[in-house]
């Protein structure tokens, strides 16, 4: 097999706002503050071979469906719109919010549904397949912008975090928005989340960096706080059923696990940049990243579809090492125990860490406090 290259970064010419990975194929979606979205092969050069042109203002947020058979933007200028697998635009809604939209997303089990929220707190439910392009469901249960969503299909419910600290639980059995319950406010804004534990957690990146943890169902109150990031927490994405990877306003991404909870490496840094969006690729070989800049920026996480086996370690250490060596080259700074224990297979066993002390733990978790 032949070795994994870390494609080089991407400058999009204007500051990036959202970001998007293709399902299946090596392509990354970026828009942008001006309102353009690109569309990168990136493991070519890095020009663009297609610019959209649908927005007047910054497009804040990109999703491709899990077919990859179109790809949904969302911008301030409260249109969303819908490109088919040519990138022709398919299906648009001008003043889809009364308020500049937020955040998108796209539902895994069906590809045409997609939910939309704006700065305001607004949530919406549209069907692309509806001839009145009007939504079908719609709620305002947030007083802030809701910053966050994502769906969990065996309980069919959309989970939804705010800027003003509330928590909401969607229950979409009978095609509609219908609240479930909304949390005790939490006196932090709630940033990035994401579904855990075969659905029995939920975890919620805040503001004061502090991760909080949630037992589904009960949707009062949290049931645990992992604290240790030492700025916010914007961006969270699932590895396995217990370990997520985070990505911090202090610029750093992380590897965390999720009971036991404790720090397990770090994947790479934005050089004190905040990261403000961050995707795996189709492949999860790269981890894709953006910043308060124009650049794209990809980090080798190839490692974590190696094998697990302790016959293969000492080769894993290896490149882990060699990853390290070429940062420069590859903006990559992983580390060996990374390579060696952060598995994204679920169901194979976890081979047992070699963790540091504790005491070097504890160092190595507060460094940058």
């Amino acid at each position: 097999m032949s070795e994994f290259v870390c494609p080089g970064n991407i400058d999009c010419g204007s500051q990036v706002m959202g970001l998007a990975f293709h399902p299946h194929e090596p392509v990354c979606v970026a828009s942008v503050i001006t309102g353009e979205v690109y569309v990168y092969k990136y493991t070519e050069s890095g020009e663009a071979f297609t610019t959209l042109t649908g927005h007047v203002d910054s497009c804040r947020d990109v999703k491709f469906t899990s077919s990859g058979e179109y790809l949904f933007t969302g911008s301030k200028d409260k249109k969303i719109c819908c490109y088919d697998k040519e990138m022709k635009l398919s299906w648009a809604k001008e003043e889809s919010h009364a308020n500049a939209i937020n955040v998108l997303y796209s539902f895994p089990h069906d590809e045409k549904l997609l939910a939309s929220a704006d700065e305001e707190g607004n949530l919406k439910l549209w069907d692309i397949r509806s001839n009145d392009r009007k939504e079908i469901s719609s709620t305002k249960d947030n007083q802030d912008f809701i910053s966050n969503m994502t769906y969990f299909e065996p309980k069919n419910r959309l989970i939804t975090v705010g800027g003003d600290g509330f928590l909401g639980a969607y229950d979409l059995r009978k095609s509609g928005l219908k609240l479930e319950k909304l949390s005790d406010q939490q006196e932090d804004e709630l940033l990035s989340i994401a579904v855990v534990k075969n659905g029995r957690k939920v975890v919620v990146g805040t503001q004061e960096g502090i991760i909080d943890i949630w037992s589904w169902g009960e949707w009062e109150d949290m049931s645990d706080r992992f604290p240790g990031h030492p700025k916010s927490v914007d961006c969270i994405l699932k590895v396995d059923e217990d370990t997520i990877c985070t990505g911090s306003s202090d610029g750093i991404i992380r590897f965390v696990s999720i009971f036991p909870n404790k720090l397990l490496g770090m994947a790479g840094d934005h050089d004190g940049f905040p990261i403000e969006s961050m995707q795996f690729s189709h492949d999860r070989n790269l981890i894709g990243t953006s910043s308060h800049d124009s650049i794209v920026r990809f980090f080798d996480v190839s490692y974590l579809n190696e094998p697990d086996s302790d016959e293969e370690e000492g080769e894993l250490n290896a490149k882990a090492e060699d990853s390290v060596t070429n940062e420069t080259t590859s903006n990559t700074v992983a580390t060996a125990s990374n390579a060696s224990n952060i598995l994204s297979n679920t169901t194979r066993p976890k081979k047992k860490m070699k963790a540091a002390t504790k005491k070097e733990a504890t160092q190595d978790f507060f460094s940058d406090l």
